[in-house]
């Protein structure tokens, strides 16, 4: 190892410069990253880290840990800037149950089903709307609003739910 990282080398893949971070992640994951398509790519944005893009995914790795951004959701991420758009680093991997997956970063989330697609969400308006399904379908993106100090909405068939320092409500 040197300092700042490796140089590492399988017969298959050859010679590359890697970080400990995301080598050991890729090492346990290696079946859902696929092969390995780019070198270490530093990026400054959100407070900074590192990104290395494989077959089937992309592993990051900052201040908020070292995770991977796969399939559809790596697809929608991307389209949005990545690490050095609005929704920043990663903060955990996706989880996935009954169809639906989803996955944290600094900035909010993205959400897949194969029925929606991909879309952005955010964790405190989800979690509020399963619990009230009163409100029935969602009818919107997630809306950044700047007024009042700030936060974000999201409009459903029965009514909108907001969301900000101050807690999350629908009206």
């Amino acid at each position: 190892l040197f300092q700042g990282g490796g140089v590492y080398w399988s017969a298959a893949a050859g010679a590359w410069f890697g970080l400990p971070a995301i080598e050991a992640y890729a090492a346990t994951h290696s079946a859902e990253l696929g092969a390995r398509q780019s070198g270490v790519i530093r990026i400054t944005s959100n407070g900074g880290g590192v990104g290395q893009a494989f077959s089937l995914g992309a592993v990051y790795a900052s201040g908020a840990g070292t995770f991977a951004v796969l399939s559809a959701i790596r697809t929608h991420y991307f389209a949005l800037g990545g690490s050095a758009g609005s929704l920043g680093w990663p903060t955990a991997d996706a989880t996935c149950a009954a169809g639906s997956c989803g996955q944290p970063f600094q900035g909010g989330a993205i959400y897949w089903s194969a029925a929606t697609g991909a879309r952005v969400g955010l964790p405190a308006i989800e979690a509020y709307a399963a619990a009230h399904s009163e409100l029935g379908a969602r009818t919107s993106g997630l809306l950044t609003i700047g007024a009042n100090g700030g936060g974000f909405g999201q409009a459903y068939t029965a009514a909108s739910v907001y969301s900000s320092s101050s807690g999350t409500w629908a009206v």
